[in-house]
């Protein structure tokens, strides 16, 4: 069993080097040392964010995962392009009076889901 180097009297938490008291005591003291430049640790955090991307741009790969390489003429790869789009439709879908799934249903238009004109499936501005 491995003894906490800070404070040398408590054992180590399990997976870690130092003691759970200690670990606490380091957190408090990274979050106390956020709040009080939180500015400058934003600014210093965008632009790492930056030279980042750009890295991962030049190198030909996602610029979100990092892990595969983007579709030519695009920043992301297949796979995270596919979870941007879902991400934008779902919170398309939100934005909208009705949901989709109603569209059509014969009350509703088929392209913007308002309310239809009589004998037809869309509204008097599709129609």
């Amino acid at each position: 069993m491995r003894i906490c180097p800070s404070c040398g009297q408590n054992p180590a938490w399990k997976g870690h080097i130092y003691c759970l008291e200690c670990r606490f005591k380091d957190i408090e003291r990274h979050r106390k040392r956020y709040r009080e430049n939180i500015n400058v640790m934003r600014a210093k955090s965008k632009e790492s964010f930056k030279k980042l991307r750009q890295k991962r741009i030049e190198a030909g790969i996602c610029t979100i995962c990092g892990k595969r390489k983007s579709v030519e003429g695009m920043r992301y790869c297949d796979q995270c392009r596919k979870k941007i789009n879902a991400r934008r439709r779902t919170l398309a879908d939100l934005k909208r009076e009705i949901p989709v799934f109603l569209y059509g249903d014969g009350q509703h238009c088929s392209i913007c889901g308002k309310s239809v004109l009589k004998g037809s499936k869309l509204c008097p501005e599709h129609y």
